[in-house]
């Protein structure tokens, strides 16, 4: 049975947003202003689109690590 793939450009609307969020922010990485944003601490400096865009990241980065 063939590997399956997922088909990820789909569900980035996008590209390079967060990124570029982040590094308005000050942040080296959208890894680092991922885990910032979902702090709880830090809850209600951001809204809830960046807030999606972090789990998003998160889970893209989870995805990344096992290939």
């Amino acid at each position: 049975m063939p590997k399956k793939t997922l088909d990820i450009s789909k569900a980035i609307k996008k590209p390079g947003s967060f990124t570029a969020q982040a590094k308005r922010s000050g942040f080296k990485d959208a890894k680092s202003y991922a885990k910032f944003v979902l702090d709880p601490k830090n809850a209600k400096k951001t809204t809830a689109k960046t807030k999606q865009r972090a789990r998003f990241v998160q889970t893209l980065s989870k995805i990344r690590k096992k290939k």
